[in-house]
């Protein structure tokens, strides 16, 4: 959508109820001409200008935003490559600093063994394989001297990172 778009959307809704709430207001009062920069309006024209006007904005942001084709500008983010799940908890776990060959090892089965119970929609060996990644990262944050709610952060901060079941 044109970043224009809103804004004339917007503004077509000020200058609509702009006008409704002038009539409104005016009308009880039993003003018949209202002072708008200077000139004095008739309150029916001016209610009409203004009503008017607010639905020709409103159905010009509309036209443009269905006629118009819009090509964002690219930027550097966006023509960066799309990292996969794996990488991004990989990514975590090199953060989380667990350096262990042992753990190392058994992060590189675990992805494997997830990998292929993802494809097969093996739901219980899913929960198991995360369960037992889950107490192996908090053993292995506990030798590393991490204790209670940092753990539990940085635990949740890992996992948050594996691969869904519907993804």
């Amino acid at each position: 959508m044109h970043s224009i778009v809103p804004i004339i959307m917007s503004l077509g809704i000020i200058v609509f109820f702009g006008g409704v709430f002038v009539f409104a207001k005016f009308g009880l009062q039993q003003i018949k001409q209202v002072n708008f920069f200077g000139k004095e309006y008739k309150l029916w024209r001016f209610t009409i200008v203004t009503v008017g006007s607010g639905i020709l904005l409103i159905l010009l942001s509309i036209f443009i935003h269905k006629s118009v084709p819009y090509t964002p500008e690219t930027s550097a983010q966006q023509t960066l490559p799309q990292q996969n799940a794996r990488s991004d908890f990989e990514q975590e776990l090199a953060l989380s600093d667990i350096t262990s060959n042992t753990m190392v090892t058994y992060v590189k089965n675990f992805q494997r063994e997830y990998r292929v119970a993802l494809e097969e929609g093996d739901k219980t060996t899913v929960e198991l394989l995360r369960l037992e990644l889950q107490f192996r990262l908090r053993t292995e944050l506990e030798n590393q001297g991490l204790e209670g709610n940092e753990l539990e952060r940085e635990v949740n901060r890992i996992m948050a990172r594996l691969p869904q079941e519907g993804k």
